[in-house]
């Protein structure tokens, strides 16, 4: 038996794949023919994965602005990563046959247990069989982790290094691998891939992948290059935020000690040893005499506490 096979990306509606709302397409009569394999609260599943790592990051942390109190809420607000991502795994067509459907079934959830398996860089935080569509298909929803040495946390969402962290350049080496299992796994089932021809399309199968891959490239790249963005402009900040402390709170302590020094020489008339003036009325600090009168100080203090 044969069937046409496809892995695509999804919008990612969980309410959708839990079918808290019905569209146009969907069977209502059939609605119960849907599995759930996996339905976790994702910001449990946050707190389970990132939980540690975000503990440990705050405790280094100096300064309160850079407290990260929910990594599920700052990765929301990111414009380069999202909450979670999603596949799309199909298996034949509106014209599949009841037995092809029923071992479609099956092959999805093989498909799901071997994910888990294979990759343990994506943590599955939803998988959702549809029955009641003209075709089966599994939206499988998923955590891309990675580990990172650079700025942030130590174990972070991030898809571009999830793949490399796993082997593969970008995310479509990934999915070419997951639609070779995919076909070996349906192989156990007696089902054969079906590739369909499509009169619109007007490039070849090798040629489409050509052109996605050299696309998921470019984004790849790009992706790359706003991640080094965004670590240089943490840094312009946290360089920025030094430069303010230095500018707002130095010439303070410059005051000061210009009037102890002040008081002490003109008021007290008491020559400071360590003080050398310029011909601009400024003055700069002898380290070299500090030292020593420090350390005569320090004898002098010995010698007092022997003597009592």
């Amino acid at each position: 038996m044969k069937a046409s096979m496809s892995i695509t990306k999804g919008a990612g509606s969980l309410n959708h794949n839990r079918r808290k709302f019905i569209t146009e397409n969907v069977d209502k009569e059939r609605v119960k023919d849907d599995i759930i394999l996996i339905d976790r609260d994702i910001k449990m599943v946050y707190e389970e994965v990132f939980g540690k790592v975000l503990e440990k990051y705050n405790a280094k942390q100096k300064r309160s602005d850079r407290i990260i109190k929910s990594y599920y809420d700052k990765i929301s607000r990111s414009k380069q990563e999202k909450t979670f991502y999603e596949l799309i795994i199909q298996l034949g067509n509106k014209d599949n046959s009841k037995d092809l459907n029923e071992i479609a079934a099956k092959i999805l959830i093989d498909i799901v247990n071997f994910i888990i398996t294979k990759y343990p860089n994506v943590i599955i935080i939803g998988a959702y069989i549809h029955n009641d569509e003209a075709t089966p298909h599994l939206h499988l929803d998923y955590i891309p982790i990675a580990h990172s040495k650079n700025r942030g946390l130590e174990l972070k969402n991030s898809h571009n290094l999830a793949m490399k962290e796993m082997g593969y350049f970008c995310y479509t080496d990934w999915r070419d691998d997951l639609m070779s299992d995919l076909i070996s796994i349906s192989k156990n089932y007696g089902i054969e891939r079906e590739i369909i021809n499509n009169e619109n399309k007007h490039l070849s199968v090798k040629e489409y992948k050509e052109v996605m891959h050299e696309i998921d490239v470019a984004q790849n790249h790009l992706q790359n290059l706003e991640n080094e963005i965004n670590e240089r402009y943490e840094s312009i900040s946290e360089l920025n935020y030094k430069i303010h402390k230095k500018e707002t709170y130095e010439p303070y302590w410059q005051r000061i000690v210009d009037k102890i020094i002040w008081w002490i020489e003109d008021v007290l008339k008491i020559k400071i040893p360590f003080i050398k003036y310029n011909d601009n009325n400024t003055y700069e600090i002898n380290e070299s005499v500090l030292d020593d009168e420090l350390d005569r100080l320090s004898k002098q203090s010995d010698d007092y506490n022997f003597e009592k």
